[in-house]
């Protein structure tokens, strides 16, 4: 055994002072890992959160590819449909170009350099014309004009 002047000499702490060392840093500890747990369980809820709208927002991303899909397939459906019709249109010459429109068809209307061009881009608006009817859930003009010459004596 050690004298009290070895104890000394050693600088040994009692007992008490130590066993309160201990219990102050096992309480420290014990807080790190409260903190922790509560970081890691903030952690998990904001990655379910996440989770969560990142599942909402691909539902209604599909909603909304499904919805645009069957506009389309709608609008096709409906210029399928007036493709076997027959609409009157005016062509006309002006100074430099020639426009065309269909008294049937109100709102569209065509230009070109060439009677062969105007013809070819009032297909096109028409077409166009008709999908975006459809898109709106708009009904597609029925062909209702005619055409007629007369002979007039000068």
């Amino acid at each position: 055994m050690r004298s009290s002047e070895e104890r000394r000499r050693i600088h040994v702490k009692p007992l008490p002072d130590i066993l309160d060392e201990m219990d102050a840093n096992i309480r420290a500890a014990a807080e790190a890992v409260r903190r922790a747990e509560e970081a890691a369980k903030a952690a998990r809820e904001a990655a379910d959160v996440a989770t969560k709208a990142s599942k909402e927002a691909a539902k209604r991303a599909e909603e909304a590819r499904i919805v645009g899909e069957k506009a389309v397939q709608d609008a096709e459906s409906a210029v399928t449909e007036v493709s076997g019709k027959r609409y009157m249109v005016i062509f006309e010459k002006a100074n430099d170009n020639y426009s065309a429109y269909s008294p049937d068809i109100q709102g569209c209307i065509a230009t070109g350099k060439t009677r062969a061009e105007v013809e070819k881009n009032f297909r096109e608006a028409i077409s166009l014309h008709f999908t975006g009817l459809a898109e709106d859930g708009l009904p597609v003009p029925e062909p209702a004009s005619f055409i007629e010459y007369i002979d007039i004596e000068v």
